[in-house]
């Protein structure tokens, strides 16, 4: 993780210890100036090409950012991110299933 570029470590460093002290999209967008999609991006970055230990939680009240403290921690990020992963790709195979768009209509 030493190779992360300082630019990373920006948003890397502002993320709280720990899952009780996750950190926003948010207010790392507030603090730092970038725009939520560039923090994301950046989040994911680290934790894919530099192997930042960055958690996720986005449970009510407790959503956010974290470094991972532990091993609960770390599967509680696997199981969440895998559970996102699969609902996208069902929303995915859903929307691939329409049929084409000439034919149909929808009201709301």
């Amino acid at each position: 993780m030493n190779d992360l570029p300082e630019i990373h470590k920006q948003v890397v460093g502002l993320i709280g210890y720990g899952k009780g002290r996750a950190t926003t999209v948010s207010y790392i967008s507030k603090l730092t100036g970038f725009s939520g999609v560039t923090v994301r991006r950046m989040v994911s970055e680290a934790v894919v090409k530099y192997g930042a230990p960055v958690g996720t939680c986005n449970e009510i009240g407790r959503g956010g950012y974290y470094i991972i403290s532990n091993e609960d921690e770390k599967s509680d990020t696997v199981r969440n991110l895998r559970s996102r992963a699969l609902k996208i790709l069902m929303r995915a195979e859903a929307i691939n299933s329409l049929p084409p768009q000439e034919q149909q209509e929808f009201y709301l």
